[in-house]
């Protein structure tokens, strides 16, 4: 019979286990999204890169992004808003 119980335990202590280890891996993932970037035009906001991860400013109002697969977009723009907690930068064309 306490064999069983401790069965049990360990079973039960394997499946929290388990579901802990789940939402520590959805979070990181979460925690390490990159964020988005927006170029705004006319009001309306176009999707110009994503998975963003260096944002770099340069000659006469340039900003380049670059993201994690390499991609690399060049605006003239200016900074409008970024909201880190919707992993949103908008971008303001001049």
């Amino acid at each position: 019979m306490k064999d069983r119980s401790l069965t049990a335990i360990a079973s039960a202590g394997a499946d929290v286990f388990d579901r802990v280890c789940n939402l520590t891996i959805d979070w990181m993932e979460a925690a390490m999204c990159d964020i988005n970037a927006y170029l705004m035009k006319e009001g309306k906001q176009e999707l110009i890169l994503e998975n963003v991860e260096d944002v770099e400013t340069g000659p006469e109002g340039e900003i380049r992004l670059s993201n994690i697969f390499g991609e690399v977009r060049t605006v003239r723009a200016r900074l409008h808003s970024l909201r880190n907690s919707e992993k949103k930068l908008v971008l303001v064309s001049v």
